[in-house]
């Protein structure tokens, strides 16, 4: 999300407590960063042969006050979080992955009307979540087939089209029978909803603390960075 809805969700803020972990220099604006082709962001995979290939889909989130959900902005940092992935297939002749992300391309997000989006590289990006999945070479082929659908530009609509809306339905191709579904707007309980990175944080957390069977494949509480995407087609 980050500043296509900042003045958005400034009107929504509850107030920071003193010291609340404001001010995280270390935190990187997406919107900022040049497209990426979705073609060429997933050229490499097809070096790494489907046969005995060991596949993860990984889910990040990026809180922006370090877990802490109830916040929704960062005022030093300028966040408002983000939620990216990560993709990663090796096999006999080595190994590829793609750390990336969606966010808006312009102006006019603050609308609620549908604006041009565009996939971003998030190479060690800070997170506060993580799910990890390993999939098969079919499952993982279905995500791919996903994203050159969907292209290099999806639209992006703050309410129903956003970072994390982009992730899970990713995501969700892996689950249909047990998808992780983002909450609707004001359905959080005083947490902000919009399909927001506080939101499915929560969902983690309790995914994790209700003994789930993807309980010992999330992370919450922490404070990491992503890894950087890996492997050429050279």
């Amino acid at each position: 999300m980050k500043t296509c809805s900042i003045l958005l969700l400034l009107f929504s803020l509850p107030a920071f407590p003193s010291g609340a972990g404001l001010g995280s220099s270390a935190l990187r604006n997406p919107a900022s960063k040049p497209p990426l082709d979705a073609a060429r962001l997933l050229g490499c995979f097809t070096r790494v042969p489907d046969e005995s290939a060991d596949c993860q889909v990984s889910l990040y989130l990026d809180l922006p006050v370090d877990n802490d959900p109830a916040f929704v902005f960062n005022i030093p940092g300028a966040s408002t979080g983000h939620c990216f992935l990560m993709l990663r297939k090796s096999g006999k002749t080595g190994s590829v992955s793609r750390v990336f992300g969606f966010t808006c391309a312009g102006i006019g997000a603050l609308s609620g009307y549908d604006v041009p989006g565009k996939l971003v590289d998030n190479s060690g990006h800070k997170f506060n979540a993580e799910l990890d999945m390993r999939v098969s070479a079919s499952e993982f082929g279905r995500v791919t087939s996903r994203i050159l659908t969907r292209g290099s530009s999806p639209r992006y609509n703050l309410w129903n089209g956003n970072c994390v809306h982009y992730a899970l339905d990713l995501i969700n191709a892996l689950r249909p029978e047990h998808p992780i579904l983002p909450p609707n707007p004001g359905t959080m309980d005083g947490h902000y909803g919009v399909g927001s990175v506080q939101a499915l944080y929560i969902l983690l957390a309790h995914m994790k603390a209700s003994g789930q069977a993807d309980g010992e494949d999330i992370k919450v509480g922490v404070v990491d960075y992503a890894p950087i995407s890996s492997g050429t087609c050279g």
